[in-house]
């Protein structure tokens, strides 16, 4: 990957209340690669001055080296990689307040618990998301720093009542966290799951005026966001509804690839992304946008070489619509859902209910922990909601199939408005960085292609809909808004 120093600005470092360097190299999909091939001091601009670093959002195994020159650092944010664990040299951060590992794949046994302890003015260690680290690990982690550091605050995921030796049935219990393909695309709740505990305060705040105490340990609690702002939803009512259309894919395209979709070799299983619920899935990477020469490289272009007729056709019918997204996109996800079952041989229904009856659902689901596995782990229910962390920009969708009836594209817009956005045979542009589900549908087979972008330089984040391509006068954008 090539780096625009240009692009690349510091700015105050106002979250500390100090001055100093802010650099900000989150959600560029870099890799431990990115770092060690820029060790000759070209590319990646490394201020050793900085205060904050954010490198959140990436694909990172390990905290960067360069890291650790930065005597002056006060607030590093490596959140939402993927960390198995921290290095001894974290002890060379003197001046370290605040550690964000938020989000990874952290095991205690990796910890260096010392060197953390060693960080006389470190105030904030989040360290939730990382499921290895819950119950007995929190209290190993509290046992080593708290008696060294009693001002320090660690932030860790526990279930309510895991200290305490468990919930029970207590209604009031938090349910089982569940993945995006397990929630219910027509709960309000389901399509506010994909926002951080940070997004859920800050739409309290500025769209309903409910300001929490920062001070106040239980308004960081995620379960205690997240109902009060189901609770003040309930009281507005529905959100609006806009919809839209995507630009028509003409009918030769449709149909040549609709042949090859039905002849497509589909993989035995989908363990690319095990969490979709599908009969098939597969991810065809464009030629040249890996890592030239390794292993992976290798697979990827033997995948390609099996499905080519597919890649070939999906890129075309995209020319036709946007020749130059045609040009940029670095992969192709191709799904397909052919049967409309439900473990247990209950049918999940299409009518979409109503406000009220969603909330009901909801409520019950918090009552209920048997009720909420029995109603919401589906066997080949798709397009749950869920926010695309690694894409740079927009994506393209395409559906084709026999299904009628819905299987849009849903896309929150506002906190107060959803496009729906009909990729029936039509290309339609989403950005997938605000919360996005499919909406039910009838029949069935149901084939989606999604044309996204995962590495260059990062699109501004302002919209979840776009004009078709070419424009036209008659189209409305909708409010500026990032989650």
């Amino acid at each position: 990957m090539k780096f625009d120093a240009t692009k690349i600005s510091f700015v105050p470092c106002r979250e500390t209340n100090a001055s100093g360097d802010v650099l900000d190299l989150s959600n560029r999909n870099l890799s431990d690669e990115d770092f060690e091939r820029d060790d000759d001091g070209g590319g990646i601009p490394w201020p050793l001055t900085a205060q904050n670093v954010n490198l959140g959002r990436n694909r990172l195994a390990r905290v960067p080296e360069r890291v650790f020159s930065c005597a002056a650092l006060i607030v590093l944010d490596v959140s939402r990689n993927a960390l198995k664990g921290l290095p001894p040299d974290i002890s060379r951060l003197t001046n370290l307040v605040e550690l964000n590992v938020l989000s990874n794949r952290l095991r205690l046994t990796q910890l260096p618990l010392d060197a953390l302890a060693s960080l006389k003015q470190l105030r904030l260690l989040d360290l939730r998301y990382n499921r290895k680290l819950r119950g007995a690990a929190l209290a190993t982690v509290r046992g080593a720093l708290l008696p060294i550091n009693p001002r320090l605050e660690v932030r860790c995921t526990v279930p309510p009542g895991a200290e305490v030796g468990g919930g029970g049935d207590d209604p009031e219990v938090e349910p089982p966290k569940l993945s995006a393909c397990d929630r219910d695309a027509t709960l309000l709740r389901s399509q506010l799951e994909p926002l951080s505990t940070p997004q859920l305060r800050k739409r309290l705040a500025r769209s309903f005026g409910v300001v929490l105490d920062d001070d106040d340990d239980a308004t960081h609690d995620r379960e205690t966001a997240m109902r009060l702002l189901s609770d003040r939803y309930e009281s507005r009512g529905p959100r609006a509804v806009r919809r839209e259309r995507g630009t028509p894919v003409p009918s030769r395209r449709i149909d040549a690839l609709r042949a090859a979709l039905d002849a497509l070799p589909w993989p035995r299983t989908t363990r690319e992304r095990p969490k979709i619920r599908a009969e098939g899935y597969v991810v065809l990477q464009r030629p040249g946008t890996g890592t030239r020469g390794t292993a992976k490289e290798a697979r990827e272009a033997a995948k390609l070489r099996r499905h080519r007729d597919v890649f070939d056709l999906a890129t075309k019918a995209l020319e036709e619509v946007d020749p130059s997204f045609a040009r940029r996109f670095t992969a192709l996800a191709v799904t397909l859902v052919s049967s409309r079952r439900v473990e247990g041989g209950q049918d999940r229904g299409h009518r979409r209910p109503s406000c009220v009856e969603s909330f009901s659902l909801e409520r019950n689901i918090f009552c209920s922990i048997r009720s909420l596995f029995a109603s919401l782990r589906t066997k080949n229910f798709v397009g749950s909601p869920h926010i695309d962390t690694l894409n740079v920009g927009p994506f393209y969708g395409l559906s084709l199939g026999d299904f009628s009836g819905g299987g849009a594209i849903a896309v929150e817009c506002s906190p107060f408005l959803v496009a729906e956005v009909d990729t029936h045979n039509r290309l339609g542009k989403v950005d997938g960085r605000f919360p996005h589900w499919v909406t039910q549908y009838e029949g069935t087979p149901r084939y989606s292609l999604i044309f996204y972008v995962t590495s260059g330089d990062v699109e501004t984040q302002a919209t979840a809909i776009f004009p078709p391509p070419g424009g036209s006068c008659d189209w409305v954008p909708p409010p500026t808004f990032v989650p």
